[in-house]
């Protein structure tokens, strides 16, 4: 048997709640008195209560709705000038389209969230672009400088020395 002094809860023997663990069930510990077939019969008990202990399984999730190429059309028309949808609306597209209240609102949900999602990125980008913008305007500005230099080290060669 495997010991451990980390206490009655080991990830050995399983859990065991404080009343089955007995005086003597650790080493060092010592009981004058006889153990009961109960508490010799403990690592077995044990064992089992490794599996009693485990959760439930959570019950199946519904599988991902394959929405229809009119279906998903319908939706994006609608939701090009309508975010958001009242009770009735939602009832009125899920029974024009076939689907459940609960498609629409999950639908409508996600669609709100993927269109934040591209916001965020077209933000991104527009930064992008006034940083590269204002370093394209930076490095011009200093090829026109060079230019310029170049053009007056060209005239000043041609001038008469005083």
């Amino acid at each position: 048997m495997f010991w451990d002094n980390s206490g009655p809860c080991n990830p050995i023997r399983g859990r065991i709640s404080p009343t089955e663990v007995v005086p003597g069930d650790h080493p060092g510990e010592s009981d004058p008195t006889p153990k009961s077939p109960r508490n010799t019969d403990l690592s077995k008990q044990s064992h089992l209560n490794l599996f009693a202990n485990r959760p439930q399984p959570k019950k199946k999730r519904k599988s991902r709705t394959a929405f229809t190429n009119t279906q998903i059309f319908e939706l994006e028309k609608r939701f090009l000038y309508q975010k958001y949808l009242s009770p009735s609306d939602r009832d009125e597209i899920a029974a024009a389209l076939g689907l459940s209240n609960a498609q629409v609102i999950t639908w409508f949900q996600n669609r709100r969230a993927k269109l934040k999602r591209d916001m965020e990125e077209l933000k991104k980008d527009v930064e992008t672009v006034k940083v590269l913008s204002a370093h394209k305007t930076f490095l011009e500005n200093v090829n026109d400088m060079n230019i310029l230099k170049k053009k007056i080290m060209h005239e000043d060669s041609l001038s008469p020395q005083k």
